[in-house]
């Protein structure tokens, strides 16, 4: 069952980017870093709905450490994103250079943690779970990724 799921939402995302590309602005702001995030989640999708079709071995364990690896670099841009959400409400604190800079240094900031206590640290196994074949983090640390 969770594989149709994540098979909707692999469907669902690329609609998704093809709608924002066709009704979007053809110029590059900071808003723009929310294609990442659709395409890292898109690719974090296909990888599930496809982990049983590909099955246990190398080749999954590399294309679900591209799903870690993605979510290191790609889900802080959100901060860059909200910068971009932030500059449409006309406040004046956020036109300014500290405000746009400090955002830039805490997506950045949000990276390097994220890989160096997560992705660095990573040993994967293989889980079957709903159906769904992914490999998991096997480290002792229960806590929720940054």
């Amino acid at each position: 069952m969770d594989t149709f799921l994540y098979t909707f939402f692999v469907l669902a995302y690329i609609i998704l980017i093809i709608w924002t590309f066709k009704s979007s602005q053809k110029e590059l702001t900071y808003r723009s870093f929310l294609y990442l995030v659709i395409i890292g989640l898109l690719y974090d999708n296909l990888i599930l709905a496809l982990g049983r079709f590909i099955g246990t071995g190398d080749l999954l364990a590399m294309l679900n450490l591209g799903r870690y690896w993605i979510h290191a670099l790609v889900t802080p841009t959100l901060v860059l994103f909200s910068y971009g959400v932030l500059k449409l409400t006309g406040i004046d604190w956020v036109k300014s250079n500290i405000v746009r800079w400090l955002s830039v240094f805490v997506a950045i900031l949000l990276s390097m943690i994220e890989i160096t206590m997560g992705v660095m640290q990573l040993k994967l196994k293989p889980v079957w779970d709903n159906d769904v074949l992914q490999y998991v983090s096997t480290s002792s640390s229960n806590h929720p990724h940054i």
